[in-house]
């Protein structure tokens, strides 16, 4: 390290050697930041022996580059819009498929099935007042997802906090994302219904 300073303190050139493993992901990472770190070290010296000599550092350096978006929209808008339906769907299909595993499998598998089907009860209020529970537990969770994710993104967030300022359009982007939720959940109801119809026991389902 000493004789390294010494040639860039000299005005010599100095020559650096990386040893690593170009075939480990880690290895390779830890290179290139390496590399990066000591191309801005030269740039550095190079600026400093040009000072030195009294020639303009902005010789080296012609042009700048700039990058623009082609695309207008908000880059947080965006990145919300493909996040949050991801986050709901995943919600509500965890959140339901519990009591909807429960309701059908678990009953079967715990032999209360039978006693529930012997009840003065029609068969098809049944079914739906069971698929009716299946889809208000999804939509409270999806309802319950959307505004933890809400305060997280206007509370600890940055650069998608602009992503939620909907200007005049809240209330119809808020009864819209609700009607988006609740007939999801409805679908989602029935989906996870016939599958704890099929199945026999709680884990099958």
């Amino acid at each position: 390290m000493a004789a390294f300073s010494a040639s860039i303190e000299s005005g010599d050139k100095a020559t650096i050697t990386l040893i690593g493993n170009s075939f480990s992901q880690n290895s390779s990472t830890l290179m290139t930041l390496v590399t990066n770190a000591f191309s801005s070290y030269e740039k550095m010296i190079v600026s400093s022996r040009l000072e030195q000599t009294g020639t303009d550092p902005n010789l080296l350096q012609p042009f700048v580059i700039e990058q623009k978006e082609i695309s207008e929209d908000d880059i947080g808008s965006n990145l919300l819009a493909m996040m949050i339906p991801l986050m709901l769907v995943l919600a509500i299909g965890i959140g339901a498929a519990p009591s909807a595993y429960d309701l059908f499998a678990g009953e079967k598998e715990k032999k209360t099935m039978e006693a529930l089907l012997m009840t003065p009860v029609n068969r098809s209020t049944l079914l739906l007042s069971k698929w009716l529970s299946i889809s208000s537990i999804g939509v409270l969770t999806g309802i319950i997802t959307l505004l933890v994710v809400i305060v997280e993104i206007a509370f600890f967030t940055e650069n998608l906090k602009s992503g939620l300022s909907f200007g005049e359009n809240v209330w119809m982007i808020v009864l819209l994302s609700l009607l988006v939720i609740i007939v999801f959940s409805m679908f989602n109801a029935a989906l996870l219904m016939l599958t704890s119809i099929v199945a026999k026991t709680v884990k099958e389902a």
